[in-house]
Protein backbone atom coordinates (compact mmCIF):
# COMPACT_ATOMS: atom_id res chain seq x y z
CA UNK A 1 0.00 0.00 0.00
CA UNK A 2 3.10 2.54 0.54
CA UNK A 3 4.33 1.93 -2.61
CA UNK A 4 0.98 2.94 -4.29
CA UNK A 5 0.60 5.39 -2.28
CA UNK A 6 4.16 6.49 -3.13
CA UNK A 7 3.56 6.34 -6.78
CA UNK A 8 -0.14 7.86 -6.74
CA UNK A 9 2.26 10.99 -5.18
CA UNK A 10 4.49 11.28 -8.36
CA UNK A 11 1.40 11.30 -10.58
CA UNK A 12 -0.12 14.05 -8.60
CA UNK A 13 3.00 15.79 -8.67
CA UNK A 14 2.32 15.67 -12.40
CA UNK A 15 -0.26 18.32 -12.47
CA UNK A 16 0.32 22.02 -12.72
CA UNK A 17 -2.15 23.51 -10.65
CA UNK A 18 -0.93 27.21 -10.27
CA UNK A 19 -3.76 29.85 -10.82
CA UNK A 20 -2.96 30.80 -14.28
CA UNK A 21 -3.92 31.62 -17.52
CA UNK A 22 -2.70 30.04 -20.40
CA UNK A 23 -2.28 30.83 -23.73
CA UNK A 24 -4.33 27.76 -26.15
CA UNK A 25 -4.03 27.76 -30.26
CA UNK A 26 -7.43 28.50 -31.79
CA UNK A 27 -7.27 25.17 -33.95
CA UNK A 28 -6.93 21.07 -32.95
CA UNK A 29 -3.64 21.19 -34.16
CA UNK A 30 -2.06 23.59 -32.07
CA UNK A 31 -0.78 25.66 -35.00
CA UNK A 32 -2.53 28.60 -34.62
CA UNK A 33 -1.64 30.55 -32.00
CA UNK A 34 -2.66 34.17 -33.31
CA UNK A 35 -5.35 35.08 -35.51
CA UNK A 36 -4.22 37.84 -37.58
CA UNK A 37 -6.24 40.39 -39.96
CA UNK A 38 -5.19 37.71 -42.74
CA UNK A 39 -6.97 35.20 -40.94
CA UNK A 40 -9.86 37.15 -39.58
CA UNK A 41 -11.13 37.72 -43.47
CA UNK A 42 -10.95 34.09 -44.00
CA UNK A 43 -12.47 33.41 -40.57
CA UNK A 44 -15.28 35.79 -39.87
CA UNK A 45 -15.16 35.60 -36.04
CA UNK A 46 -14.45 38.76 -34.78
CA UNK A 47 -16.60 40.74 -36.87
CA UNK A 48 -17.66 43.24 -33.81
CA UNK A 49 -14.57 44.71 -33.80
CA UNK A 50 -14.17 46.92 -37.74
CA UNK A 51 -10.55 48.16 -36.76
CA UNK A 52 -9.49 44.59 -35.55
CA UNK A 53 -5.60 43.49 -35.62
CA UNK A 54 -5.17 40.49 -33.88
CA UNK A 55 -6.50 38.62 -31.31
CA UNK A 56 -4.83 35.52 -28.68
CA UNK A 57 -6.99 33.04 -26.90
CA UNK A 58 -5.98 31.90 -23.25
CA UNK A 59 -7.99 29.14 -21.04
CA UNK A 60 -8.61 30.29 -17.57
CA UNK A 61 -8.16 28.03 -14.55
CA UNK A 62 -11.97 27.08 -14.90
CA UNK A 63 -11.58 25.50 -18.35
CA UNK A 64 -13.45 28.80 -19.53
CA UNK A 65 -11.49 30.77 -22.32
CA UNK A 66 -10.93 34.42 -22.78
CA UNK A 67 -9.61 35.97 -26.20
CA UNK A 68 -7.48 38.93 -25.98
CA UNK A 69 -8.28 41.56 -29.01
CA UNK A 70 -6.31 43.81 -30.18
CA UNK A 71 -7.54 47.07 -32.27
CA UNK A 72 -6.01 49.91 -34.06
CA UNK A 73 -8.50 52.87 -34.17
CA UNK A 74 -7.12 56.15 -35.14
CA UNK A 75 -3.79 55.36 -34.46
CA UNK A 76 -4.35 54.39 -30.93
CA UNK A 77 -3.83 50.85 -29.92
CA UNK A 78 -7.17 49.25 -28.02
CA UNK A 79 -6.64 45.67 -26.38
CA UNK A 80 -9.70 44.27 -25.04
CA UNK A 81 -11.18 40.78 -23.59
CA UNK A 82 -13.84 38.43 -24.98
CA UNK A 83 -14.75 35.61 -22.89
CA UNK A 84 -15.66 32.49 -24.43
CA UNK A 85 -17.42 29.67 -24.00
CA UNK A 86 -16.20 25.77 -24.96
CA UNK A 87 -19.14 26.07 -27.42
CA UNK A 88 -17.07 29.26 -28.83
CA UNK A 89 -13.72 27.35 -29.23
CA UNK A 90 -15.70 24.43 -30.81
CA UNK A 91 -17.22 26.89 -33.50
CA UNK A 92 -13.83 28.43 -33.66
CA UNK A 93 -12.18 24.96 -34.57
CA UNK A 94 -14.55 24.27 -37.60
CA UNK A 95 -14.28 27.14 -39.11
CA UNK A 96 -10.36 26.68 -39.49
CA UNK A 97 -10.93 23.24 -39.71
CA UNK A 98 -13.13 23.80 -43.20
CA UNK A 99 -10.36 27.01 -44.18
CA UNK A 100 -7.77 24.80 -44.15
CA UNK A 101 -9.92 21.54 -46.18
CA UNK A 102 -10.45 24.39 -48.96
CA UNK A 103 -7.36 25.87 -48.72
CA UNK A 104 -5.59 22.24 -49.52
CA UNK A 105 -8.51 21.38 -52.24
CA UNK A 106 -7.31 24.65 -53.92
CA UNK A 107 -3.70 24.04 -53.66
CA UNK A 108 -3.79 20.59 -54.48
CA UNK A 109 -4.30 17.15 -52.61
CA UNK A 110 -2.94 16.56 -49.04
CA UNK A 111 -1.09 13.02 -49.07
CA UNK A 112 1.40 13.03 -46.70
CA UNK A 113 0.00 10.02 -44.79
CA UNK A 114 -0.45 8.23 -48.41
CA UNK A 115 2.63 6.13 -47.75
CA UNK A 116 1.68 5.42 -44.40
CA UNK A 117 -1.97 3.90 -45.34
CA UNK A 118 -0.41 1.72 -48.22
CA UNK A 119 2.50 0.04 -45.75
CA UNK A 120 -0.54 -0.66 -43.49
CA UNK A 121 -2.34 -2.13 -46.00
CA UNK A 122 0.35 -4.32 -46.79
CA UNK A 123 1.24 -5.11 -43.55
CA UNK A 124 -2.12 -5.97 -42.76
CA UNK A 125 -2.56 -8.23 -45.52
CA UNK A 126 0.58 -9.88 -45.20
CA UNK A 127 0.30 -10.42 -41.54
CA UNK A 128 -3.38 -10.54 -41.18
CA UNK A 129 -5.16 -11.51 -44.63
CA UNK A 130 -2.82 -13.62 -45.96
CA UNK A 131 -3.19 -15.76 -42.87
CA UNK A 132 -7.00 -15.84 -42.07
CA UNK A 133 -8.14 -16.56 -45.66
CA UNK A 134 -6.61 -19.26 -46.02
CA UNK A 135 -7.98 -20.60 -42.73
CA UNK A 136 -11.42 -19.52 -43.31
CA UNK A 137 -11.22 -21.50 -46.52
CA UNK A 138 -9.91 -24.84 -45.24
CA UNK A 139 -6.83 -24.38 -47.29
CA UNK A 140 -4.23 -27.21 -46.29
CA UNK A 141 -1.51 -27.16 -49.15
CA UNK A 142 1.16 -25.07 -47.96
CA UNK A 143 2.11 -23.67 -51.52
CA UNK A 144 -1.77 -22.09 -51.49
CA UNK A 145 -1.44 -20.86 -48.43
CA UNK A 146 2.12 -19.21 -49.42
CA UNK A 147 0.45 -18.07 -52.32
CA UNK A 148 -2.80 -16.63 -50.92
CA UNK A 149 -0.25 -14.30 -48.76
CA UNK A 150 1.84 -12.99 -51.15
CA UNK A 151 -1.29 -12.69 -53.14
CA UNK A 152 -2.91 -10.09 -50.57
CA UNK A 153 0.12 -8.45 -49.73
CA UNK A 154 0.67 -7.30 -53.55
CA UNK A 155 -2.81 -6.78 -54.31
CA UNK A 156 -3.81 -4.78 -51.54
CA UNK A 157 -0.66 -2.63 -52.47
CA UNK A 158 -1.77 -2.04 -55.92
CA UNK A 159 -5.23 -1.81 -55.01
CA UNK A 160 -4.81 0.85 -52.20
CA UNK A 161 -2.06 2.78 -54.42
CA UNK A 162 -4.65 3.22 -57.30
CA UNK A 163 -8.22 3.97 -54.59
CA UNK A 164 -5.96 6.73 -53.46
CA UNK A 165 -3.91 8.21 -56.38
CA UNK A 166 -5.94 11.08 -56.51
CA UNK A 167 -7.72 11.06 -53.06
CA UNK A 168 -6.88 13.29 -49.58
CA UNK A 169 -4.59 10.99 -47.35
CA UNK A 170 -3.67 12.68 -44.16
CA UNK A 171 -1.23 11.50 -41.51
CA UNK A 172 -4.69 11.21 -39.12
CA UNK A 173 -6.74 9.46 -42.06
CA UNK A 174 -4.14 6.89 -42.22
CA UNK A 175 -3.43 6.89 -38.60
CA UNK A 176 -7.35 6.10 -37.83
CA UNK A 177 -7.61 3.70 -40.67
CA UNK A 178 -4.28 1.73 -39.85
CA UNK A 179 -5.86 1.47 -36.19
CA UNK A 180 -9.08 0.74 -37.34
CA UNK A 181 -7.80 -2.31 -39.26
CA UNK A 182 -5.58 -3.49 -36.05
CA UNK A 183 -8.65 -3.49 -33.56
CA UNK A 184 -10.78 -5.05 -36.48
CA UNK A 185 -8.75 -8.39 -36.49
CA UNK A 186 -9.29 -8.72 -32.66
CA UNK A 187 -12.99 -7.13 -33.38
CA UNK A 188 -14.19 -10.60 -35.55
CA UNK A 189 -13.06 -12.97 -33.21
CA UNK A 190 -15.02 -11.22 -30.41
CA UNK A 191 -17.80 -11.21 -32.61
CA UNK A 192 -17.96 -14.56 -33.61
CA UNK A 193 -17.73 -15.88 -29.68
CA UNK A 194 -20.15 -13.54 -28.29
CA UNK A 195 -22.70 -15.06 -31.11
CA UNK A 196 -21.17 -18.51 -30.95
CA UNK A 197 -19.77 -18.87 -27.63
CA UNK A 198 -17.49 -21.85 -27.13
CA UNK A 199 -18.77 -24.07 -29.67
CA UNK A 200 -18.03 -20.71 -32.17
CA UNK A 201 -16.04 -22.32 -35.70
CA UNK A 202 -12.50 -20.68 -35.94
CA UNK A 203 -12.76 -21.16 -39.79
CA UNK A 204 -15.66 -18.80 -39.62
CA UNK A 205 -14.55 -16.65 -36.66
CA UNK A 206 -11.00 -16.18 -39.10
CA UNK A 207 -13.46 -14.98 -42.20
CA UNK A 208 -15.54 -12.43 -40.04
CA UNK A 209 -12.27 -11.13 -38.68
CA UNK A 210 -10.82 -10.31 -42.23
CA UNK A 211 -14.05 -8.76 -43.12
CA UNK A 212 -14.70 -6.74 -39.98
CA UNK A 213 -10.87 -5.83 -40.07
CA UNK A 214 -11.38 -4.32 -43.49
CA UNK A 215 -14.59 -2.27 -42.97
CA UNK A 216 -12.93 -0.81 -39.62
CA UNK A 217 -9.91 0.36 -41.72
CA UNK A 218 -11.71 1.81 -44.29
CA UNK A 219 -14.14 3.27 -41.91
CA UNK A 220 -11.53 4.87 -39.46
CA UNK A 221 -10.28 6.83 -43.21
CA UNK A 222 -13.54 8.35 -43.85
CA UNK A 223 -14.47 9.03 -40.13
CA UNK A 224 -11.28 10.64 -40.17
CA UNK A 225 -11.90 12.48 -43.21
CA UNK A 226 -15.12 13.48 -42.56
CA UNK A 227 -14.57 14.93 -39.42
CA UNK A 228 -10.97 16.83 -41.02
CA UNK A 229 -9.47 15.35 -38.18
CA UNK A 230 -5.59 17.67 -37.47
CA UNK A 231 -3.20 17.10 -34.81
CA UNK A 232 -3.28 13.81 -32.40
CA UNK A 233 -6.74 13.21 -32.63
CA UNK A 234 -7.08 10.31 -34.73
CA UNK A 235 -4.30 8.34 -31.82
CA UNK A 236 -6.18 9.36 -28.80
CA UNK A 237 -9.29 7.87 -30.47
CA UNK A 238 -7.85 4.31 -31.80
CA UNK A 239 -6.22 4.60 -27.78
CA UNK A 240 -9.71 4.51 -26.72
CA UNK A 241 -10.71 1.30 -28.90
CA UNK A 242 -7.56 -0.50 -27.60
CA UNK A 243 -7.75 0.26 -23.61
CA UNK A 244 -11.79 -0.03 -23.64
CA UNK A 245 -11.03 -3.57 -25.30
CA UNK A 246 -8.82 -4.24 -22.16
CA UNK A 247 -10.63 -3.10 -19.57
CA UNK A 248 -13.95 -4.62 -20.43
CA UNK A 249 -12.07 -7.92 -20.44
CA UNK A 250 -11.32 -6.83 -16.87
CA UNK A 251 -14.28 -6.17 -16.07
CA UNK A 252 -15.73 -9.10 -17.43
CA UNK A 253 -13.22 -10.98 -15.09
CA UNK A 254 -13.90 -9.10 -12.09
CA UNK A 255 -17.70 -10.11 -12.42
CA UNK A 256 -17.63 -13.75 -12.93
CA UNK A 257 -16.32 -16.41 -10.38
CA UNK A 258 -12.79 -17.30 -10.37
CA UNK A 259 -13.81 -20.42 -12.33
CA UNK A 260 -15.89 -19.43 -14.77
CA UNK A 261 -18.70 -21.90 -16.74
CA UNK A 262 -17.79 -22.53 -20.62
CA UNK A 263 -20.92 -19.98 -20.83
CA UNK A 264 -18.92 -17.04 -19.61
CA UNK A 265 -17.12 -17.05 -22.92
CA UNK A 266 -20.15 -14.72 -24.08
CA UNK A 267 -19.84 -12.39 -21.33
CA UNK A 268 -16.27 -12.00 -21.33
CA UNK A 269 -16.14 -11.60 -25.31
CA UNK A 270 -19.21 -8.74 -25.00
CA UNK A 271 -17.76 -7.13 -22.32
CA UNK A 272 -14.76 -6.91 -24.57
CA UNK A 273 -16.41 -5.60 -27.70
CA UNK A 274 -18.68 -3.28 -25.96
CA UNK A 275 -15.85 -2.02 -24.05
CA UNK A 276 -13.72 -1.12 -27.30
CA UNK A 277 -16.91 0.46 -29.12
CA UNK A 278 -17.36 2.35 -25.87
CA UNK A 279 -13.56 3.51 -25.60
CA UNK A 280 -13.72 4.50 -29.08
CA UNK A 281 -16.58 7.06 -28.40
CA UNK A 282 -14.69 7.82 -24.88
CA UNK A 283 -11.43 8.75 -27.03
CA UNK A 284 -13.52 11.11 -29.70
CA UNK A 285 -14.67 13.32 -26.68
CA UNK A 286 -11.48 13.73 -25.23
CA UNK A 287 -9.98 14.12 -28.78
CA UNK A 288 -12.86 16.84 -29.31
CA UNK A 289 -12.42 18.41 -26.08
CA UNK A 290 -9.14 19.98 -26.34
CA UNK A 291 -6.14 20.29 -29.02
CA UNK A 292 -3.71 17.22 -29.26
CA UNK A 293 -0.75 17.38 -30.91
CA UNK A 294 1.09 13.96 -32.36
CA UNK A 295 3.23 14.22 -28.88
CA UNK A 296 0.17 15.09 -26.34
CA UNK A 297 -1.67 11.66 -27.43
CA UNK A 298 1.37 9.59 -27.39
CA UNK A 299 2.01 11.07 -23.44
CA UNK A 300 -1.16 10.24 -23.06
CA UNK A 301 -0.87 6.32 -24.20
CA UNK A 302 2.47 6.16 -22.25
CA UNK A 303 0.23 7.68 -18.90
CA UNK A 304 -2.90 5.12 -19.75
CA UNK A 305 -0.11 2.36 -20.16
CA UNK A 306 2.01 3.17 -16.34
CA UNK A 307 -1.20 3.81 -15.19
CA UNK A 308 -3.04 0.12 -15.64
CA UNK A 309 0.36 -2.11 -15.96
CA UNK A 310 1.99 -0.27 -12.28
CA UNK A 311 -0.94 -1.32 -10.03
CA UNK A 312 -0.98 -5.05 -11.73
CA UNK A 313 2.12 -5.98 -11.41
CA UNK A 314 3.16 -4.87 -7.88
CA UNK A 315 -0.22 -6.87 -6.34
CA UNK A 316 1.17 -9.53 -8.10
CA UNK A 317 4.14 -9.34 -6.62
CA UNK A 318 2.77 -8.64 -3.37
CA UNK A 319 1.25 -12.24 -3.93
CA UNK A 320 -2.32 -10.28 -4.55
CA UNK A 321 -4.67 -13.17 -6.65
CA UNK A 322 -7.72 -11.77 -6.04
CA UNK A 323 -9.59 -11.87 -9.47
CA UNK A 324 -11.64 -8.64 -8.73
CA UNK A 325 -9.08 -6.47 -6.93
CA UNK A 326 -6.39 -7.18 -9.50
CA UNK A 327 -8.24 -6.04 -13.15
CA UNK A 328 -10.67 -3.33 -10.88
CA UNK A 329 -7.34 -1.28 -9.76
CA UNK A 330 -5.54 -1.46 -13.04
CA UNK A 331 -8.95 -0.30 -14.90
CA UNK A 332 -9.24 2.38 -12.37
CA UNK A 333 -5.27 3.43 -12.92
CA UNK A 334 -5.42 3.46 -16.30
CA UNK A 335 -8.42 5.58 -15.90
CA UNK A 336 -7.20 8.04 -13.74
CA UNK A 337 -4.02 8.46 -15.26
CA UNK A 338 -5.60 9.32 -18.75
CA UNK A 339 -8.37 11.16 -16.91
CA UNK A 340 -4.99 13.47 -15.15
CA UNK A 341 -3.32 13.43 -18.54
CA UNK A 342 -5.93 15.24 -20.55
CA UNK A 343 -6.73 18.01 -18.17
CA UNK A 344 -2.07 18.33 -17.84
CA UNK A 345 -2.02 18.46 -21.50
CA UNK A 346 -3.93 21.28 -22.22
CA UNK A 347 -1.75 23.28 -22.55
CA UNK A 348 1.63 21.42 -23.69
CA UNK A 349 1.50 20.87 -27.66
CA UNK A 350 4.38 18.42 -27.87
CA UNK A 351 5.67 17.35 -30.66
CA UNK A 352 6.72 13.85 -30.99
CA UNK A 353 10.43 14.28 -30.37
CA UNK A 354 9.55 15.98 -27.00
CA UNK A 355 7.27 12.66 -26.29
CA UNK A 356 9.88 10.27 -27.38
CA UNK A 357 11.72 11.81 -24.49
CA UNK A 358 9.49 11.66 -22.25
CA UNK A 359 9.27 8.10 -23.36
CA UNK A 360 13.19 7.74 -22.75
CA UNK A 361 13.16 9.33 -19.49
CA UNK A 362 10.31 7.11 -18.20
CA UNK A 363 12.03 4.19 -19.19
CA UNK A 364 15.63 5.55 -17.88
CA UNK A 365 13.83 6.20 -14.28
CA UNK A 366 12.50 2.53 -14.07
CA UNK A 367 15.64 1.02 -15.19
CA UNK A 368 18.13 2.82 -12.60
CA UNK A 369 16.05 2.38 -9.57
CA UNK A 370 15.63 -1.28 -10.45
CA UNK A 371 18.96 -2.11 -10.99
CA UNK A 372 19.60 0.01 -7.57
CA UNK A 373 17.98 -2.66 -6.06
CA UNK A 374 19.74 -5.40 -7.77
CA UNK A 375 22.73 -4.05 -6.72
CA UNK A 376 21.23 -3.50 -3.11
CA UNK A 377 20.11 -7.22 -3.27
CA UNK A 378 17.00 -6.87 -2.85
CA UNK A 379 14.14 -8.87 -3.31
CA UNK A 380 11.74 -9.42 -6.64
CA UNK A 381 9.00 -7.60 -5.33
CA UNK A 382 11.34 -4.70 -3.93
CA UNK A 383 13.11 -4.23 -7.47
CA UNK A 384 9.22 -3.95 -8.82
CA UNK A 385 8.43 -1.42 -6.91
CA UNK A 386 11.60 0.44 -7.14
CA UNK A 387 11.05 0.14 -11.08
CA UNK A 388 7.67 1.41 -10.96
CA UNK A 389 8.34 4.23 -8.92
CA UNK A 390 11.24 5.20 -11.06
CA UNK A 391 9.49 5.13 -13.97
CA UNK A 392 6.62 7.17 -12.89
CA UNK A 393 9.33 9.90 -11.35
CA UNK A 394 11.24 9.91 -14.48
CA UNK A 395 7.94 10.40 -16.91
CA UNK A 396 7.11 13.09 -14.44
CA UNK A 397 10.36 15.32 -14.35
CA UNK A 398 10.19 14.77 -18.17
CA UNK A 399 6.26 16.24 -18.49
CA UNK A 400 7.03 19.25 -15.94
CA UNK A 401 10.85 20.29 -17.58
CA UNK A 402 9.80 19.43 -21.25
CA UNK A 403 9.46 22.95 -22.75
CA UNK A 404 6.80 23.87 -24.64
CA UNK A 405 6.03 26.95 -26.29
CA UNK A 406 2.36 28.31 -24.82
CA UNK A 407 2.74 31.87 -23.38
CA UNK A 408 1.80 32.16 -19.70
CA UNK A 409 -0.06 35.66 -18.20
CA UNK A 410 -1.16 36.06 -15.00
CA UNK A 411 -4.52 36.26 -13.98
CA UNK A 412 -3.78 38.76 -11.84
CA UNK A 413 -1.51 41.81 -11.43
CA UNK A 414 2.16 41.79 -10.89
CA UNK A 415 4.54 44.53 -9.46
CA UNK A 416 7.87 44.23 -11.47
CA UNK A 417 11.36 45.60 -9.61
CA UNK A 418 14.60 46.00 -12.24
CA UNK A 419 17.38 46.68 -10.82
CA UNK A 420 20.47 47.15 -12.90
CA UNK A 421 23.62 47.34 -10.80
CA UNK A 422 26.20 48.03 -13.91
CA UNK A 423 24.43 51.24 -13.52
CA UNK A 424 26.98 51.89 -11.16
CA UNK A 425 29.89 51.56 -13.51
CA UNK A 426 28.24 53.30 -16.33
CA UNK A 427 27.58 56.54 -14.19
CA UNK A 428 30.21 58.70 -16.27
CA UNK A 429 28.39 58.40 -20.20
CA UNK A 430 27.06 60.79 -21.49
CA UNK A 431 23.52 58.53 -21.74
CA UNK A 432 22.73 57.43 -18.06
CA UNK A 433 21.54 54.17 -17.32
CA UNK A 434 18.67 53.47 -15.18
CA UNK A 435 20.07 51.74 -11.72
CA UNK A 436 16.16 50.52 -10.97
CA UNK A 437 13.03 50.77 -12.66
CA UNK A 438 9.18 50.05 -11.14
CA UNK A 439 6.11 48.68 -12.96
CA UNK A 440 2.65 47.18 -12.71
CA UNK A 441 1.09 45.01 -15.05
CA UNK A 442 -2.44 44.87 -14.91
Amino acid sequence: MKILLLVIFFVLLCGRAVAQEVQVPFDSAGTIQVINQDLEKKLDLFTAYPHFEEARLFQEPDSSYSVEITSDSSGRTLRGHLRWSLSDKRDAERRIRNMLFESRSENGLDQEGRTSLLISSVVLSLAGYGTLIPVAFNMTNAEQIAGTDLLMAGGSFLLASTLTAHEEVTDNEASLAATGGVLGLGHGWLLTFLIGGVNANYHTAAGISTVTSIGEFLGGYYIARNLRMTGGTASVIGMGGLFGAFDGFGLSIAVLPSNPPNSAVSLMTGLSLAGSVGGYYAGYLLAMDHPYSDGDATVLWLGATLGGVIPLVNLLEANVNDHVTLPLLSIAGSIAATAALHQATRSTNFTSSQAFNIVLATTAGGLALAGISLIAKGSEQTSVALASIGAVGGFCLAFATTHTTQRVSKTTGSLNIQLNPTALLASHVARPVPLAGLSYTF
